[in-house]
């Protein structure tokens, strides 16, 4: 399984991404006076700044979740997400952001010989999360982004069989806080709109139910999204 300590099952662990992004920080810090500079009373957030000081943005993709399905015959990781973000520059690059997230489903199923029954059991993750942005300059109108912050999901477990069985469904939840990283970049359409591409890491705590198909700890998971920015 993925998680905290790096790279696992094909993806990208939540320390290797922090360890990156400090990385592109160190490095972007070091051109960021000049760049402002170079902007002058432009240098804001995208394409909202001091005198647009809130924004709001919308973004989909595909979530992609590094868990273990154990014996499961079919296993589904990625699924379609939705985040919903408001902003607030609080200081010239720098805004306050809150986000509700939908992180999509891992669905898993596997066939029971003895019960003679399809089990199926499907993990659901939403949360609403809040953080830093860090909005760095490219040109007049392209920026580079770094997000750090925490996020509490909801966890929903549905573990259903088919008619042929006579074992019930179940169904739990879980909540947990969580660490949430991102990279982003946007390119500025207008004086109001923006067109942004992000990626978001998290590490969400699972604990299935004991007959869970998908397996439980800290799993990674990142989110591809594209959306457009409003500011306001």
């Amino acid at each position: 399984m993925g998680g905290i300590g790096g790279i696992g099952r094909g993806g990208i662990g939540l320390r290797a991404v922090a360890v990156a992004v400090a990385w592109c920080a160190g490095g972007l810090g070091a051109a960021l006076p000049a760049a402002a500079q170079g902007l002058g009373n432009g240098f804001g957030a995208g394409a909202w700044s001091a005198a647009r000081p809130y924004a709001l943005a919308v973004s989909s993709g595909v979530s992609h979740w590094q868990t273990d399905c154990g014996l499961a015959l079919v296993c589904d990781r990625n699924a379609a997400g939705l985040r919903v973000t408001g902003a607030w520059v609080f200081r010239p690059g720098l805004s306050l952001e809150a986000s509700y997230v939908d992180e999509g489903q891992v669905k898993a199923r596997r066939w029971l010989v003895e019960e003679q029954a399809l089990q199926t059991t499907r993990l659901r993750v939403r949360g609403a999360g809040l953080g830093v942005a860090w909005w760095v300059p490219l040109d007049s109108r392209w920026w580079g982004v770094l997000r750090a912050g925490a996020a509490y999901h909801h966890v929903r477990f549905d573990e259903n069989l088919d008619a042929a069985s006579t074992l019930p469904a179940l169904r739990e939840t879980r909540s947990s806080w969580d660490p949430a990283l991102g990279l982003g970049v946007s390119y500025r359409l207008s004086a109001r709109w923006q067109l942004d591409g992000r990626l978001d890491w998290t590490d969400t705590r699972l604990r299935p139910p004991p007959s869970s198909l998908i397996g439980g700890g800290t799993v990674a998971a990142h989110q591809w999204g594209v959306g457009l920015t409003y500011g306001f």
